[in-house]
């Protein structure tokens, strides 16, 4: 073999090298999605990401950012390594309203980006928190509709709630009850709650009525009773209604 022919052989052998490593190097399909994109404060936000990189990297980076807390400041600042997998799975809990965690409900986005051996993959993802705190529902009753001067009024409050609550949540039912003609109410009461268990939880109060008088400010006839519940300093839900009448002796 002339050494031409060897020559001509090197070459041919080093181009197709390049076109193979060319052709491998080239070869980065990456998807990630939500698994839900609505979600309440205490879910997860779940991306699943499926990788088909070859030559495949023995690690690969992701750097997230986002999930956002008034619009402004990112909940989630992270970078990770792990070892290289076709199928990944990363999980973020969306935290609960307080002060330290100002989270708005509406739409926020994160955006991820993922590094291996000198190349890159950046994508932002978008979702909807809708609740930001466990308080799910508010409904208020009392034990009859129409009252005298004097009589008991005993109001029922029932809360539900998505979780049972940690020990340092600062959670208060607030009942404003009998209107006076300035517009000030009679009672005006806190309740501190120490813990709300998952699922519903039933809160009694009794309350004497007072005396229908010019000098009380207070008229007869129908009055209304108004219940909030807040949540780390946070007005969650309110009711108001004019749920009895009050009547004279």
């Amino acid at each position: 073999m002339t050494p031409y022919l060897i020559l001509a052989g090197v070459i041919l052998l080093l181009c197709v090298g390049y076109v193979i490593y060319q052709t491998v190097t080239i070869r980065k399909e990456i998807n990630v999605e939500l698994e839900e994109t609505w979600l309440d404060a205490g879910e997860y936000l779940v991306l699943n990401y499926t990788f088909n990189i070859s030559p495949k990297p023995d690690k690969i980076t992701f750097i997230y950012i986002g999930m956002y807390l008034n619009n402004s400041e990112p909940y989630i600042n992270q970078t990770e390594t792990v070892k290289y997998s076709t199928h990944i799975e990363k999980k973020f809990r969306v935290p609960f309203y307080s002060q330290n965690t100002p989270i708005v409900p509406g739409s926020n986005n994160l955006t991820v980006t993922v590094k291996w051996d000198g190349e890159s993959f950046k994508r932002t993802l978008s979702y909807t928190i809708n609740r930001i705190t466990p308080i799910k529902s508010l409904e208020i009753s009392t034990d009859k509709q129409t009252y005298l001067n004097g009589e008991d009024m005993n109001l029922t409050v029932k809360v539900e709630s998505s979780i049972t609550t940690e020990d340092d949540a600062s959670i208060e039912l607030r009942v404003y009850a009998i209107k006076r003609r300035i517009g000030t109410y009679y009672y005006t009461r806190t309740y501190p709650i120490e813990r709300l268990q998952e699922g519903l939880n039933v809160f009694n109060y009794t309350f004497r009525l007072p005396y229908c008088s010019p000098c009380a400010g207070i008229d007869e006839g129908e009055h209304p009773v108004i219940v909030e519940i807040h949540y780390n300093g946070l007005k969650v839900k309110s009711v108001e209604e004019s749920i009895f009448s009050y009547s004279k002796k």
